[in-house]
């Protein structure tokens, strides 16, 4: 839950089983509406939940959009992210107006840059003191990914 909290403002001390009936459903209102995009990260044999990845962020005029996802720490470092976040872009390609999208890490969290690389993210640049969901000050560095044509 600390590792989760440090990022999204969702996961904080009083999350409870309710609070997640909330937040599904406002998962559901941001697919309907078009404006954010979630999904579960599942193992293909277990169907244990493993994460979740999303496309928010989304711009309609650049096309663009932002790849955010989380693993639990039990399923970290096992290929899961890589694969959830080509998976992702492809639906972001195929079934969203989208040719860009985005991928936002802290300069300090290797592994998610790790993830960047892999999937052939591209380098765009540092941002310093970005202000993240939760409202933590941090530098970041963005990544993109094209549409391949």
């Amino acid at each position: 839950m600390s590792e989760l909290s440090a990022i999204f403002s969702w996961c904080c001390e009083g999350y409870t089983p309710n609070s997640n009936l909330a937040r599904i459903e406002d998962c559901i209102w941001y697919r309907q509406s078009g404006c954010e995009y979630y999904f579960a990260i599942v193992e293909a044999d277990t169907r244990n939940f493993v994460g979740e990845i999303a496309i928010d962020e989304i711009y309609d005029v650049e096309q663009s959009g932002n790849i955010m996802y989380w693993v639990r720490s039990d399923y970290k470092g096992r290929g899961y992210a890589p694969l959830a976040v080509l998976e992702l872009a492809r639906f972001g390609f195929r079934e969203l107006p989208l040719v860009e999208l985005k991928i936002k890490v802290a300069t300090d969290n290797q592994p998610s840059i790790r993830v960047a690389e892999k999937v052939g993210a591209k380098f765009e640049m540092l941002i310093p003191d970005y202000e993240q969901s939760n409202g933590q000050i941090s530098d970041i560095y963005c990544y993109s990914i094209g549409e391949k044509k």
